[in-house]
């Protein structure tokens, strides 16, 4: 009788930890499909120093660096949104679950990690946000008195599920974004650190917005066909 309680228990607590763990093992795109139609939502933001910045938040919060300029349109223009969202549901297979979302309709939001948007705010779903930032970086070296200057803008996508004025990020890339698209200007040298002209006028935007497409289409395209492929894998597992 024993033998037999402490296998009945040990088969309950399998039943309990694969319906707990049931959730967790669904794949993204299992997710999509249950959730369709998946807004793409695509934030657009700014080129900042943010080495800078963070030195002026040590002694004032609420502090900004001037050394930051808006990032231009084409960098989410129709035809860049359009592409991605095809590209995301050719590649995992789910028909037309994806669809184009209105980053202006949103409500905003002063959080960074919220990439602009107020997602507590957002209608129950599940969301797909492509942040697209850029960073200044100007470094002095010491001995040389030498300043280095770069440039670039990237765009990275994060999952979202919207349940009750909440959002939970799903981790797809540890916790982080997957990284879409880049584009990376040569850098700069000059005999001392350059101020947001100096930066605008050697770093046009525009110089890296045709590397920045390339990657975005295929990293989008490679990412899709992973998690096309993660989802066929785990089908064989169950």
């Amino acid at each position: 009788m024993k033998k037999i309680n402490a296998s009945l228990l040990l088969l309950f607590a399998l039943t309990l930890t694969a319906y707990a763990g049931g959730k967790e093992k669904e794949t993204l795109k299992e997710q999509v499909e249950k959730n369709k139609p998946v807004q793409v939502i695509f934030s657009l933001g700014e080129i900042v120093d943010e080495d800078d910045e963070k030195r002026l938040k040590a002694t004032d919060p609420k502090a900004k660096t001037a050394i930051r300029t808006a990032i231009p349109d084409d960098f989410v223009s129709d035809g860049i949104r359009q592409k991605v969202v095809q590209l995301l549901n050719d590649g995992m297979q789910v028909g037309s679950a994806f669809v184009e979302g209105d980053a202006t309709t949103l409500p905003v939001s002063d959080n960074p990690k919220q990439h602009r948007i107020d997602l507590d705010k957002l209608e129950d779903g599940l969301y797909v946000i492509i942040d697209v930032k850029g960073q200044y970086s100007r470094f002095l070296d010491g001995q040389t008195n030498e300043a280095t200057h770069r440039m670039e803008i990237d765009a990275h996508l994060f999952v979202y599920e919207v349940s009750g004025g909440k959002a939970n990020k799903i981790k797809l890339n540890m916790g982080m974004g997957v990284l879409l698209g880049e584009g990376k200007a040569a850098a700069v040298k000059a005999g001392s650190k350059g101020d947001l002209a100096y930066m605008e006028a050697n770093f046009p935007a525009s110089s890296v917005l045709e590397d920045y497409k390339r990657t975005m289409f295929q990293f989008t395209e490679d990412f899709a066909k992973r998690m096309l492929k993660k989802h066929e894998k785990a089908l064989s597992k169950r």
